[in-house]
């Protein structure tokens, strides 16, 4: 699915920013992770 690839983009930049020291950005990216991945399951729920 387009989230999931979307998801998998993010947490590649997530990681690089972590290597890099930049804590602040990876955090930011994490919590959008976090977000995509809760509107994924409330989108499963709605269709069962």
């Amino acid at each position: 699915e387009q989230a999931l690839k979307r998801i998998g983009e993010l947490e590649k930049a997530m990681y690089r920013h972590a290597r890099d020291l930049e804590f602040e950005e990876a955090a930011r990216l994490r919590d959008q992770i976090q977000a995509l991945r809760e509107s994924l399951v409330g989108t499963a729920r709605i269709g069962t």
